[in-house]
């Protein structure tokens, strides 16, 4: 388990006011087992709220079937593997759910592209459990929630007009594409994502042609260019 996971399922101080009148219905969509365990705990403790939990989009689909919920807790290694995509298939599906991507590593890009999908917010997994609690109460009042650095980020580069060279890139190339810029190469880029080496280069082959670079040189310079992104 991770260790701010961890941290979050001991501390059951935080109260979610908003839920005392209504138990709201929240799906913690991980493929990591002990990471849902541990926020379901923190969740129906916290917030006050029934919690249940899926591996897999046919068990998230099940979940959804059998009540309607209204919150999403999604994690973005999730999403590594499925495509944040998956924001707006189930703002699609179920208008009226909330969508909150956890992520371990959260940054402006990745909170820019998921409320662009219709997420209603990002948090970070070494959050607290009262700031977890905060943001589940924000958007279950229909409001967007960003942790204040992520926010000012956002707001500056809208206010300058910068560019976001990670549109059109998946969550893995993306992941990708920082661990170039900070010096990786290929094989312990696959190590570290835990996927073949093989995955890594096409990764890297779709990466050049969206963004229009012709060599690997090229590239590492681009991702060493834009490492601040993800700070």
């Amino acid at each position: 388990m991770h260790a701010s996971v961890a941290a979050m399922e001991s501390g059951y101080e935080a109260r979610v006011p908003l839920l005392e009148d209504k138990k709201l219905r929240i799906l913690v969509l991980d493929d990591f087992a002990l990471n849902r365990r541990a926020l379901r705990i923190v969740l129906a403790e916290a917030a006050k709220a029934h919690v249940v939990e899926a591996a897999t989009i046919a068990e998230a689909m099940t979940q959804f079937r059998k009540s309607q919920l209204d919150i999403v807790l999604l994690s973005s290694n999730f999403c590594e593997s499925n495509g944040l995509g998956l924001i707006k298939t189930f703002r699609d599906l179920w208008p009226s759910l909330k969508v909150l991507v956890l992520s371990e590593r959260l940054n402006a890009s990745l909170a820019r592209r998921s409320l662009a999908l219709g997420a209603a917010g990002c948090i970070s997994l070494s959050t607290s459990t009262q700031e977890l609690a905060d943001a589940i109460e924000t958007i279950a009042q229909g409001k967007i929630y960003l942790e204040p650095e992520i926010a000012t980020k956002l707001a500056l580069r809208q206010v300058f007009g910068e560019a976001d060279i990670y549109d059109g890139l998946t969550a893995r190339e993306c992941e990708i594409l920082r661990l170039i810029g900070e010096g990786k190469d290929l094989s312990s880029i696959s190590v570290l994502l835990g996927v073949a080496y093989k995955t890594v280069a096409n990764g890297c082959t779709q990466i050049k042609m969206k963004l229009d670079v012709t060599c690997m040189a090229e590239l590492v310079k681009v991702a060493c260019e834009n490492s601040e992104n993800w700070e």
